[in-house]
């Protein structure tokens, strides 16, 4: 447009008018290619709409704990868990009995172990006062929670060892989950 310097500037401007006059114009759908793109655009955007308000997604929490022991019940043949978590004061009342949960435990060679199951207790834990006093300044309370494993591993040798506990809280619809997660 300004490439040619010879041009007389009153040429110039009228060829840049002529040129914004066209971008003026509506688009034009004429091939039965262009509409068939428009109306494959309008379907994916009506499939994802409808998603983002019927559609479930599964959310979880994660939880840095200490595993602190293991119980057998040679009743009923089931293995817990015993750890004590760290939880924003926020979180910790949607935690229930009855949901499932992973254990992952990093061992040694930096490898990890992973335990299914599911919250059989929780409870708040007492602490001492020193450690209470600290804790009462930030927002997170510690809590003692019991899990039934699927899986029994040897458990014994996962005691007093640091773990990441993923608690699956429920599933929403994606609008609920984005609004959950402004509050």
């Amino acid at each position: 447009m300004f490439n040619n310097p010879f041009d007389s500037f009153q040429n110039t401007v009228a060829r840049a008018k002529s040129e914004r006059e066209q971008l003026d114009r509506l688009l034009t759908i004429s091939t039965s290619k262009e509409r068939l793109l428009v109306a494959a655009s309008a379907v994916v955007l009506l499939i994802f709409t409808v998603w983002l308000w019927f559609g479930n997604v599964s959310y979880s929490l994660g939880v840095d704990g200490v595993l602190i022991g293991s119980i057998e019940n040679s009743i009923d043949d089931n293995r817990s868990v015993q750890a004590l978590i760290w939880v924003n004061s926020n979180h910790a009342s949607q935690f229930t009995v009855g949901m499932p949960a992973t254990v992952v435990v990093e061992t040694t060679n930096q490898t990890t172990n992973s335990l299914r199951g599911k919250i059989s207790n929780i409870s708040t834990q007492a602490l001492s006062a020193e450690f209470a006093q600290v804790v009462s300044q930030s927002p997170v309370t510690v809590q003692q929670i019991v899990l039934e494993v699927d899986d029994y591993s040897d458990l014994n040798n996962l005691r007093d060892k640091g773990c990441r506990i993923i608690i699956q809280l429920g599933e929403l619809s994606p609008i609920a989950l984005f609004k959950q997660s402004l509050k």
